[in-house]
């Protein structure tokens, strides 16, 4: 039998990576990600807050929801559910250098890179370097926007 700590952070992986949970529904987590994928922004921000509410402790929604509206140019609620998502993933790993934030790292720093805040975009990309120096991109954008 597995350990509690071992199927937390194995629960948290397939989250973070996969944004399992519960199993989605068609009105909410699966809906969102139809939705996110098809570049509608607004819609799935609305099915990311009913999926927030079937199961308010994935950090993969808020993570995907954060994404939606860096793009939509709100900066103050990706920040926000960017927050959440990496709060909720801290109360399973416990450990604030885990690698599988470094996802969320990274989509703080586009979020403020769209918003042209250079400088706070480099420091949430060096963080996501930090945490994990073979993230896909971050070396990439953080040379470029250097």
């Amino acid at each position: 039998m597995m350990s509690r700590s071992l199927t937390l952070v194995l629960w948290v992986a397939m989250t973070l990576l996969v944004g399992c949970g519960k199993k989605p529904t068609p009105t909410s987590y699966a809906q969102a990600i139809h939705h996110y994928e098809a570049g509608e922004y607004a819609l799935a921000i609305a099915c990311f807050n009913r999926a927030a509410k079937e199961d308010p402790k994935n950090p993969a929604i808020y993570g995907n929801r954060g994404n939606c509206h860096s793009l939509l140019g709100d900066l103050p609620s990706a920040l926000a559910d960017y927050d959440r998502a990496e709060a909720l993933a801290l109360q399973f790993t416990g450990n604030p250098n885990d690698a599988r934030l470094a996802y969320i790292h990274y989509n703080r720093g586009a979020a403020y890179d769209h918003a042209g805040k250079v400088a706070e975009a480099i420091a949430a990309y060096e963080k996501a370097l930090a945490t994990d120096p073979e993230y896909p991109d971050v070396k990439n954008t953080l040379a470029w926007i250097l």
